[in-house]
């Protein structure tokens, strides 16, 4: 064996070396980017799960003010609405992508300037993740 061939040999071996290296960090970089976006998209279902529920407790409630049947036509599907009139407590809530949010709010008899328009209004509330 030569001192070329023995050269060559290094090479290679530097070269391989180079490789793995390069490819080690690619395939860090595109995990780490992953994750980044699951974790956004992740966060993005929450905010839709939080705002759709919001805006079902608005609807819940001028419904059960007006009389109107308006959750049947524009309902948002996968979100549960309970209201008990004997209680005055409505329940929203959903499971959507597998991310569970609610809202419980208790009505009360609005005795204020607009309660010919407005008899029930929202006395206390939580929320959050169940």
């Amino acid at each position: 064996m030569g001192k070329k061939d023995q050269q060559q040999g290094f090479l290679l071996g530097l070269v391989s070396v180079f490789f793995l290296l390069f490819t080690i960090a690619g395939v860090s970089l595109l995990t780490m980017a992953y994750q980044s976006k699951m974790e956004t998209v992740g966060s993005v279902q929450k905010l839709k799960n939080k705002y759709d529920v919001e805006s079902m407790v608005n609807l819940s409630l001028w419904e059960i003010n007006t009389g109107a049947n308006i959750i049947s036509q524009y309902g948002i599907p996968d979100i549960s609405t309970t209201y008990v009139d004997s209680t005055g407590e409505l329940i929203v809530s959903t499971e959507r992508y597998g991310i569970p949010y609610g809202i419980n709010v208790k009505l009360e008899d609005n005795t204020g300037p607009y309660e010919s328009v407005w008899p029930k209004r929202i006395q206390t509330g939580s929320w959050g993740e169940n």
